[in-house]
């Protein structure tokens, strides 16, 4: 991950040297738009898997009488 993070800021530097400041401020708005998404899909993604671990446990403890049980 720390490899890819910073091939990315490698490339952004390389990209943004060659933009118009137009160009650069269009791109700040592109990649809040991308942060802003990540950001809901990663929110998505917890509360599914939160959902199915929820599930899962239920169905483990029905039938169960006490903690004991466990």
């Amino acid at each position: 991950m720390d490899k890819l993070v910073k091939l990315i800021c490698k490339n952004e530097e390389s990209l943004t040297a060659t933009l118009t400041e137009q160009q650069k401020e269009t791109f700040e708005k592109f990649k809040d738009c991308q942060s802003e998404l990540a950001g809901l899909t990663e929110r998505d993604a917890f509360r599914d898997g939160f959902i199915l671990a929820v599930r899962i446990m239920v169905e483990a403890m029905e039938g169960l009488e006490t903690v004991e049980d466990i």
